[in-house]
C-alpha cells in the first residue's frame, strides 16, 4: 500500500509499504534530520512513518522506486557522496507538511597510492569501497 509523503504543491514522493511502521526519532537523529532539512528541531516531529521503499515521481522516466540496500549518489555539504540506503522516513514538518528523508550509510571512495580518488577507466566514475564506513547520514 502506498502512502502520500509530500504535502507540498505537486506530490512527488510516496512511501511504499505497511501503514503500521512508526518510529520515534532519537534526539541525535532529530538533530541530523533537522539540519538536513534546514529547519529548527522544534519544527520537526519526533515521530515518523518508516518504510524500506519509496517512489519518487520526479526522478527518472515517469518516476523511480528506490529501496533499502540500493546505492545512490547524494549531495552532502556540497560534495557528491555514495550512500547505501537503509530506510526512508516520512517526517512531519512545520505547517503540517511531510517530507521524505532517506537514511543511509556512506560508502567511502577508494583512494589510490597518491591519496586521490580512484576512477574506473571504463566509465569514468569514481570507485567506492564495497563496505560502508558506518557513518549514518540523512538526505
Amino acid at each position: 500500500m502506498a502512502r502520500i509523503m509530500c504535502c507540498q504543491g505537486n506530490r512527488n514522493s510516496l512511501l511504499i509499504g505497511a501503514r503500521n511502521r512508526v518510529l520515534e526519532l532519537t534526539t541525535n537523529n532529530l538533530v541530523k534530520i533537522s539540519a538536513s532539512l534546514s529547519l529548527c528541531q522544534t519544527e520537526v516531529s519526533r515521530v515518523s512513518s518508516v518504510s524500506n521503499k519509496c517512489f519518487l515521481r520526479n526522478l527518472g522516466y515517469e518516476g523511480t522506486v528506490l529501496a533499502s540496500k540500493d546505492s545512490i549518489i547524494v549531495s552532502l555539504h556540497g560534495t557528491e557522496t555514495v550512500v547505501l540506503i537503509d530506510r526512508f522516513l516520512s517526517v512531519r514538518c512545520k505547517e503540517q507538511c511531510c517530507r521524505l528523508v532517506g537514511e543511509g550509510t556512506v560508502k567511502p571512495f577508494q583512494l589510490n597510492d597518491n591519496g586521490q580518488t580512484s576512477i574506473n577507466i571504463l566509465n569514468g566514475f569514481p570507485k567506492v569501497k564495497l563496505q560502508p564506513n558506518g557513518e549514518k547520514v540523512f538526505f
